[in-house]
């Protein structure tokens, strides 16, 4: 369950709202330092998106086993204390 979110929430968070950002042709105007990472190309557009959509989830499911350890590690009192 917690892999299954983890992709999904990545999926939407790396995939739609960066390449709505990255595609617009203001935000590449008048920030083009910043906007236009993903290439006009369709197979390097892909790899790109399926290399953001890893690592987000991956940087997902590293919270999540990081808040399990605290949890284990020091109880309740700790994990209350963090959060």
């Amino acid at each position: 369950l917690a892999l299954t979110s983890s992709f999904s929430t990545a999926a939407v968070l790396s995939t739609v709202t960066s390449h709505e950002y990255d595609s617009d042709e203001y935000h590449k105007q008048y920030h083009p330092d910043f906007y236009g990472y993903l290439p006009s190309k369709i197979k390097a557009k892909v790899g790109v998106l399926l290399l953001m959509v890893l690592i987000s989830a991956l940087n997902l499911i590293c919270r999540s086993l990081s808040c399990v350890l605290f949890y284990e590690v020091g109880g309740t009192k700790l994990f209350a204390a963090i959060f």
